[in-house]
């Protein structure tokens, strides 16, 4: 089984993120260039939210929403849940998550 820091160092450990008051297209044009269907939401240097192609699909399209009106805030999914590269540290995280799936970040290797 994998750990997290064996796919970062396959991934590569850059972050890509977009500002909260940005406009969804922004975030979409971005998603595109650099091939990857999330990104990071950051306020000063704050992790805010995450923001993906399913919350574009399901906020934006299919609500006749405009991607170049509507902000990024208004579609992100906020509060993310973070956590730790190493596994026993993770755990407690894990452990108390209520969702299927969690949006992490703040990964260190």
């Amino acid at each position: 089984m994998s750990q997290v820091r064996h796919l970062l160092q396959t991934k590569g450990s850059t972050i890509f993120s977009v500002a909260p008051d940005a406009p969804v297209l922004e975030a979409i044009k971005q998603m595109a260039e650099h091939r990857i269907g999330a990104l990071l939401v950051l306020a000063n240097g704050e992790l805010v939210g995450v923001v993906s192609e399913r919350d574009y699909a399901r906020k934006v399209i299919l609500q006749g929403k405009s991607s170049s009106q509507t902000a990024v805030s208004d579609i992100m999914s906020g509060t993310p849940i973070t956590t730790c590269s190493t596994a026993c540290a993770c755990a407690p995280t894990v452990a108390s998550a209520t969702c299927r799936w969690s949006r992490t970040a703040s990964w260190s290797a």
